[in-house]
C-alpha cells in the first residue's frame, strides 16, 4: 500500500498568542467607500439647487433665446418641481422643464424642453416696439 506523502490540509488560524489579522477596512466590503463623508442633507439640497440653475441658465418666463441647433424660442414657464417637469417632457427622474414656444413659427404650439443651457444657446435682447406697432 502506497503512504500519500501529502497531508489533509488543515484549518489555518492563528495562533493564541499571535494577533488576529488585520484588514484594511476601506476594501473589506465591495460597497465600501473609502473617502466617503458625511455630508448632511442641506448641502447636498443647495449642489443640487446649483447645477438646477446652471442648467436652467436665464431663461425665465418672457425670455427669447437661440437655441445652438437652430430656432428662436419664447420661454413661457420654468418649473423645478421633479414630478411636474417629469411628466412634462416624459422622461423620468426630470429635476426642471422649460416651456417654450418657437417665435419663427405662428401658431406654433408650447413644447417643454430639458436641454441644459450651453455656452452655444444666446439670449436675445428684448424686443423695442416701434411707433404704431401693437405691444
Amino acid at each position: 500500500m502506497a503512504h500519500s506523502l501529502t497531508r489533509p490540509a488543515a484549518a489555518v488560524t492563528a495562533a493564541p498568542d499571535e494577533p488576529e489579522p488585520q484588514h484594511d477596512r476601506s476594501t473589506s466590503s465591495p460597497n465600501a467607500r473609502p473617502h466617503a463623508t458625511s455630508v448632511d442633507e442641506s448641502t447636498l439640497s443647495e449642489a443640487l439647487r446649483r447645477v438646477v440653475e446652471g442648467q436652467i441658465g436665464p431663461r425665465q418666463p418672457g425670455v427669447v433665446y437661440q437655441a445652438p441647433q437652430g430656432g428662436t424660442f419664447r420661454v413661457l414657464g420654468v418649473t423645478r418641481n421633479p414630478d411636474y417637469a417629469s411628466a412634462l417632457v416624459k422622461r423620468r427622474h426630470c429635476q426642471w422643464a422649460v416651456i417654450v414656444q418657437d417665435v419663427n413659427r405662428p401658431n406654433a404650439a408650447s413644447v417643454p424642453t430639458n436641454d441644459p443651457w450651453t455656452p452655444q444657446h444666446k439670449l436675445l435682447p428684448p424686443r423695442r416696439n416701434t411707433p404704431g406697432e401693437a405691444a
